[in-house]
Formats: structure tokens, sequence, C-alpha cells
């Protein structure tokens, strides 16, 4: 009976360490990309490995530790080679890195999204060093492998509350297939775009991400959700724009610290309404990679792509339904 309260006690309550945490892994990162002069040791995903993992009530993502970090080593590396060995157009490596992130889920029967962000974080920015792998391997290794110690500590063997989401229907693989290759066309489409106006990042990774997590869904979702979850993503890239452009370029802060402030005000959000979205994490936490010629509109593109996505996602969703199936609600 006590066990059953201590374990009811640390299922509901709240996760201000662990959200401490997050934020230290994210001023760890930022800080080291700055000692070491190298920015691709930034990888954005982790803001949203450190929510979906540590912050949030539940884990969204149905995958076991182990097989996350070969997920994400392998995708990290698929996107790498796709920028690094494979000589044709920008359209081409795109495709071939959502290929990558797709074949993971399909293989591998999860729901773990962030592969999308691993493989395709390389083609949209044009490129990355070798430190981008050395960062993938570090930071998502060490999040996602820490995260039983960092929920549940010494107790955790004894009393280990349910943090990961039960398991759920997935889709069939002939419409799961179906419903990636749609939404490949709409990413293609909007990539072309977003290259031709110079300006990639309206296909933001983390915003792949979000949309992926949508398209494979199998249950109806409430468009008010949907409209949330636009809302939040919005914010996350003014936050984390913002806290580069007023606290580091302005005020002269350390880039460490004010994207940790960034990750925080995500975090901070998403308590104040109840609204667990992990990538909004990575969109925020990216506002430090890109180049600062284009944090003054990132915001900017980064709603457009909010808006491009996420009305591809649901344009996918009904278009590959079947008769009678219901997949939107009011």
């Amino acid at each position: 009976m006590r066990e059953d309260k201590d374990k009811a006690r640390l299922t509901e309550r709240p996760v201000q360490w662990e959200s401490v945490f997050a934020l230290g892994v994210a001023a760890l990162m930022v800080g080291a990309a700055g000692f070491f002069h190298e920015k691709d040791i930034i990888f954005p995903e982790v803001g949203a490995l450190t929510i979906g993992f540590w912050a949030a009530p539940a884990c969204p993502w149905q995958v076991s530790g182990r097989k996350a970090v070969v997920m994400m080593l392998a995708a990290a590396l698929a996107g790498f080679c796709a920028v690094h060995f494979l000589p044709a157009p920008f359209a081409v490596q795109l495709a071939a890195a959502f290929c990558a992130g797709t074949a993971l889920i399909m293989a591998s029967r999860t729901r773990f999204y962030p592969v999308f962000s691993a493989a395709m974080l390389p083609v949209v920015l044009r490129g990355t060093e070798p430190a981008y792998l050395v960062s993938v391997a570090v930071f998502a290794t060490a999040v996602i492998l820490s995260t039983g110690w960092i929920k549940w500590g010494r107790r955790g063997r004894r009393v280990r509350p349910e943090r990961i989401s039960p398991p759920g229907p997935l889709l069939e693989t002939r419409v799961q297939f179906l419903r990636f290759g749609v939404f490949l066309a709409f990413v293609l489409i909007l990539g072309i775009i977003g290259e031709k106006l110079g300006h990639t990042l309206l296909i933001a990774p983390p915003l792949i991400v979000g949309a992926a997590g949508i398209v494979d869904d199998p249950s109806p979702i409430p468009l008010a959700n949907l409209l949330k979850i636009g809302g939040l993503c919005l914010a996350a890239a003014v936050f984390g724009a913002g806290c580069r452009l007023a606290l580091t370029l302005t005020l002269g802060l350390a880039p460490w610290l004010t994207a940790a402030v960034a990750l925080g005000l995500v975090l901070a959000v998403s308590w104040r309404f109840g609204l667990w979205f992990p990538p909004a994490g990575a969109v925020a936490v990216l506002a430090y990679l890109i180049p600062q010629a284009a944090v003054r509109s990132y915001p900017l593109w980064a709603g457009f792509g909010v808006i491009g996505l996420g009305v591809s996602a649901v344009a996918v969703r009904l278009m590959t339904k079947k008769a009678g199936e219901k997949l939107l609600r009011l």
C-alpha cells in the first residue's frame, strides 16, 4: 500500500528538477560550441529530447532507450552522408534524408520522430562538420540513457512510476508508407520553395518532426490542439531569436546562458498551459545554430513553416483516410 502511495506521489509530482537538468544540458551544449569554436556541436533536437524524456509528465515516444540511441546515430550518419557523399541537387538530398528517417520509423515500429530532425538537419543547413556526429553521439546518447536516473534516481528500481506513454495502435505498414510518401511530396515542394527564396528554414527540421507525428497518428486529432501546437512552436522561435538578439548580441550575455533562458521560456509556457510538445524545445535552440544574419527573420520563416507543414500534415491525413474514417475533430 505504501509503495502504491509513493508511486502515485512520484507520478504526479512536478518535474522542476528534470527541467533544471534540461536547461543545464542546453547550456552545456551551446557553451561547448563556443568554447571549441564549432557551431555544429549545437544539435537543436537535444532541446526536444530533454523535454520528451525528462521534463514532460509522460514521454510521447514509444521506444526503448537503446533503440532510440541507435536510431539517432543512424539518422545523423544518413543525413551527414547525404550532404557529403551524394552529389545531387538539394531536393534529392532532402528526399534521401527524409526516406532515411521514414525507414527507421517503419523498420523499428516506433514513434520516435526525432530521427527526422537528426537526418534532415545537415541537408537543410547545407552541410555540417564531423562535430555534428560527435554531438549527436554525446548529447543525444547522454540524455536518452540517463533518463531512468534523472527521473527516478536511486529509488528507480523499487518505485518506478510509469512515465512512458502506454503502447497504442500503430498504422498498418501500407497506410504508413502511403502517408509518409504523400507527406514527402509536400516537404519537397516547401523545401524547393524555401531554397529558391534563400530560406530553407521554411522546413526547419524540428517542425518536420512535429508534422510527422501528426501524419503518423492513427487517432482523431482535435483541431484546437493543432492550433495550440502551432502557437507554441511560433512562440519558441520568438523566444530563441529574441534571447539571442536581445540578450547575447545586444547585451553581450553568454550564448550558453541565453540559450538556457530561451528553453526555460518554452518550459514555462508548457507548464502554464499543460501543452508538452517536445519539438518546440528544438525550435528555440535552433536559433543558436543558424547564421547571425538569419536570426531576425527566423520567427517569420518558422511561422510560415508552421503553417505550411501543419496544413500539409492535415492534408495528408485527409487525402489518405478510408471511407467513413474520422481523423480530425473539433
